[in-house]
C-alpha cells in the first residue's frame, strides 16, 4: 500500500505489506497483519473480535499508542504499560517519529514483532532444501457409502463435495532435506494409500520408517479430497488444518493439532480440536464443536449450537436456532442482530461474557455473575450480594430463555 488507504471489513483475513502514507483498517472478526511498515506512515487500527499482528523492521522507532480491552497485548517493543480492569494502555513514545501507528482492539490480541528478534520457525519444523511430489488416486462410490480420511503425519486436509460418484484424491508430499541425492528415497516412504470396503472408502497418508535415515529433518503430506456432496465423511488429522465445504452428509472431525474450518454444510457436524481453533460458517447444522487451546468461532448456523472451549474464546454470530455454549479460561460473545430464534445458554469460567441481541427479541433473561460485575443497557431487576449479582429482565413476550453465567469474569448485555 504505497500510498495508504481506507479498509472497512467485517469477518476478513487481511495481510497488508509496503506501507507508506495514511491507512485506516477497521476489521470486526477478523485479523489483520501488517508488515514491511515504510518510513513514514500513520496507521490507524482497529480490531474488534479478531487480532492484529504488526511486524516491525528492527531499528525502526516509532510512535506507538495501543489500547486493548479483553484482550493481550505481546511486545517486542519497549512500552509502558498501565491497567485500568480490564484494559491495557500501552504505549512506545517518539515526538519526532515519522512511522505512528495507533491500535484499539476488543475482545482480540494484539502482538507486534520486531523481525530478527525471534527465529521464526521452518515450515514443517524443518531445515535444508524442500522436494516434494504429487500422487493421485480415484475410487468409484455411491451415496450411501462413508468416506474416512485418516491423516496419520502433519499436513493440511481439504475435503470438498462434487457432483460426481466418485472420490478423487491429490497428495502432495514433501520433505526436507540438506541436499537432493536421496530425496526420491524420502518421498517414496511418504504413503498415501485409497481403500475400498464394503460400503466405506478410506484414504490414509503414512510414513514408511523413521525418514531421518535419509537425512530428512521435516516432512508432511498435504492432502485434496473430492467427494460427492452427499456421503458422510470422517476425519482423523494429526498436526496441520482441515477444511471441510460443500457436504451434505454427517461430517466428523477429529483432531490433533493444528485448526479446523468448515463451511457451506448442509448437514450435522462435529468438530473436535485437541490443540487449537474450530471455525464454522453458513452450516445448516446442527452443530457440535469443541474448541482446546484455540479460539472457537461459530457463524450463521442455522440449526442447535452446542459449543465447548477450553483456555480460548469463543464467539458466536447470527445463530438460527438454539445455543449452547461452556467455557474455561476464555471470553465468550455472542452477537445477534436479527431476532433470537431459540434459547441461548451461555457459561463462561474464568473469563468475560458479552451478549448482543436485537431489541425486536423475544426473550426473558437471567444474568448471574460470581466475582464479577453485570452492565446492561436492556432493563434488568435483581440483587447484588457480597461477591454474586444476579438480575432477570425480559423482551417481548419472553418466548425463548437466555441464560447467561460467569464466574470469575464479567457480563455485557448489549
Amino acid at each position: 500500500m504505497a500510498k495508504g488507504g481506507i479498509f472497512q471489513m467485517k469477518g476478513a483475513r487481511a495481510d497488508i505489506s509496503d506501507i507508506r502514507g495514511d491507512i485506516q483498517i477497521s476489521n470486526f472478526g477478523g485479523s489483520v497483519s501488517l508488515a514491511k511498515l515504510g518510513p513514514e506512515y500513520k496507521a490507524d487500527i482497529t480490531v474488534d473480535s479478531g487480532r492484529a499482528d504488526i511486524s516491525i523492521d528492527p531499528g525502526a522507532t516509532p510512535d506507538v499508542n495501543a489500547t486493548v480491552v479483553y484482550g493481550k497485548l505481546d511486545s517486542d517493543l519497549d512500552m509502558t504499560r498501565s491497567g485500568q480492569g480490564d484494559r491495557i494502555l500501552a504505549r512506545h513514545p517518539n515526538a519526532d517519529a515519522k512511522q505512528r501507528m495507533t491500535i484499539n482492539a476488543s475482545f482480540g490480541d494484539v502482538t507486534i514483532d520486531v523481525r530478527g528478534v525471534g527465529t521464526p520457525p521452518t515450515p514443517g519444523g524443518a531445515g535444508g532444501q524442500v522436494f516434494n511430489d504429487t500422487r493421485e488416486a480415484r475410487a468409484t462410490v455411491i451415496d450411501s457409502d462413508t468416506v474416512q480420511i485418516d491423516a496419520a503425519i502433519p499436513g493440511s486436509v481439504r475435503v470438498e463435495g462434487i457432483d460426481e460418484n466418485a472420490v478423487r484424491v491429490t497428495a502432495t508430499r514433501v520433505v526436507w532435506m540438506p541436499t537432493a541425492a536421496q530425496a526420491p528415497q524420502a518421498l517414496e516412504a511418504l504413503q498415501m494409500q485409497l481403500k475400498q470396503d464394503a460400503g466405506r472408502t478410506t484414504v490414509s497418508t503414512a510414513a514408511d520408517g523413521d525418514l531421518a535415515r535419509f537425512g530428512c529433518t521435516g516432512y508432511r503430506v498435504d492432502l485434496l479430497v473430492q467427494v460427492p456432496r452427499t456421503v458422510a465423511v470422517t476425519v482423523n488429522g494429526t498436526d496441520g488444518a482441515t477444511s471441510v465445504t460443500a457436504l451434505g452428509g454427517a461430517v466428523t472431525v477429529n483432531q490433533g493439532k493444528g485448526e479446523i474450518a468448515a463451511e457451506h454444510l448442509k448437514g450435522p457436524l462435529k468438530g473436535t480440536n485437541k490443540q487449537g481453533a474450530v471455525r464454522v460458517s453458513d452450516c445448516a447444522g446442527p452443530v457440535e464443536a469443541a474448541a482446546h487451546y484455540g479460539d472457537l468461532r461459530i457463524e450463521r448456523v442455522l440449526g442447535k449450537v452446542v459449543a465447548q472451549n477450553t483456555e480460548g474464546r469463543t464467539i458466536i454470530e447470527s445463530p438460527g436456532g438454539e445455543v449452547s455454549a461452556r467455557n474455561t479460561g476464555g471470553d465468550v460473545r455472542l452477537l445477534s442482530l436479527e431476532p433470537v430464534k431459540g434459547n441461548i445458554d451461555l457459561h463462561v469460567d474464568k473469563g468475560h461474557l458479552s451478549i448482543l441481541i436485537a431489541p425486536e427479541s423475544s426473550a426473558a433473561l437471567t444474568v448471574r455473575a460470581g466475582q464479577g460485575r453485570v452492565q446492561s443497557n436492556i432493563p434488568l431487576s435483581g440483587s447484588i450480594g457480597g461477591e454474586r449479582q444476579e438480575f432477570t429482565g425480559r423482551l417481548g413476550d419472553g418466548q425463548y430463555t437466555v441464560l447467561l453465567e460467569a464466574e470469575g469474569g464479567d457480563i455485557v448485555v448489549n
